[in-house]
């Protein structure tokens, strides 16, 4: 049985303003990685609608030891992307298997899926159509979906709206200028030995420090042969799957930054530098590219601190390093 997953978390992205409003300026790009870890959803509260919320899930625990990750792949390197005419890009799913999309300035279009063996390919003859571009806070869009191959149809529906605005709290990081998109969809999947129908609902929360969902929490209800079953999964953003100032690599050099979430210009960085060696700071972005590097020499031994001027530097998770005497400490620094 061939059934569809509506692939939200890798097409939702946004603009990097605080109106909210997704534009095919934050497409994703061959090279854009998206990793998520799994949270307990136990105690979960649903999140409210509307203009100016907190969502408060401070509480919340996570499994780090069940990720899952997904690259942004050119539909070239795609095996059998023939069979998805208007693809323009796909996600590397791992173990050859790849989600298919067309993304273009005006639409976010789901394709299906493809592998190396052809008949193991899904193509879906009527893509899922997410919404329309730009796309702000109060904004919908309703889509029909579904395909039909040899012995199974599967038909849906969905309707997606930007349905709240606010403050978003997880441990360790407050998140502010949040947009939350929700999502109702309806599947029928019919085969010659039964019929599956599922409902339902996703919210996913954005932000302008990342391409992708700072958190998720979705639903479904799943009835077949007349048993229904209901689950509830949330994933975080791997990046905000640890509070800042947790110890990335190593704490020898013993330095903090703030404030953090920034929001200005400038970053404070306090440290100890144990002896009088030369001291390296450097900014590296999501993919591991220096975007910045500043170099001190003749530092007093003891409490230093410094500033980073962060000017031009973009919206997004980025890491910190600090190098003193070849000795490296990493922390998370997130540029509003």
């Amino acid at each position: 049985m061939k059934t569809i997953l509506i692939h939200l978390s890798f097409l939702l992205t946004l603009s990097l303003n605080a109106q909210y409003t997704i534009t095919s300026t934050s497409n994703p790009v061959p090279g854009d990685i998206e990793a998520t870890v799994y949270t307990y959803t136990t105690g979960l509260n649903q999140p409210v609608t509307g203009t100016n919320k907190l969502w408060n899930y401070s509480g919340i625990s996570v499994n780090l030891t069940s990720t899952s990750s997904g690259t942004y792949v050119p539909i070239s390197t795609v095996p059998n992307n023939n069979l998805f005419p208007g693809a323009t890009i796909a996600v590397d799913q791992g173990f050859q298997n790849y989600d298919v999309y067309k993304i273009n300035s005006s639409t976010r279009d789901e394709l299906g899926f493809a592998s190396p063996t052809a008949t193991n390919c899904l193509v879906l003859n009527n893509p899922i159509t997410l919404f329309t571009l730009p796309f702000a806070y109060g904004s919908s869009y309703y889509d029909t979906f579904g395909f039909n191959i040899t012995g199974e149809t599967l038909t849906g529906t969905l309707t997606t709206i930007a349905d709240g605005t606010g403050t978003l709290v997880l441990p360790g990081f407050t998140l502010t200028n949040v947009v939350m998109v929700s999502t109702n969809y309806t599947e029928v999947d019919v085969t010659p030995t039964t019929t599956i129908t599922t409902a339902g609902l996703q919210h996913l929360f954005y932000s302008n420090v990342s391409k992708f969902p700072l958190f998720s929490i979705s639903t479904s209800t799943n009835i077949q042969n007349s048993v229904s079953s209901i689950s509830t999964d949330a994933y975080v953003n791997k990046n905000f799957s640890m509070p800042v100032g947790i110890k990335e690599i190593t704490d020898e050099n013993n330095f903090s930054i703030y404030p953090n979430p920034v929001n200005k210009e400038t970053v404070f960085i306090n440290f100890t530098n144990k002896e009088n060696k030369e001291i390296s700071i450097t900014l590296l972005n999501t993919l591991g590219q220096v975007i910045k590097e500043n170099k001190y020499e003749n530092l007093s031994s003891g409490e230093n601190k410094l500033s980073l001027d962060l000017k031009n530097i973009p919206p997004g998770i980025h890491s910190l390093q600090i190098n003193s005497g070849g000795i490296e400490s990493v922390k998370k620094l997130v540029i509003e």
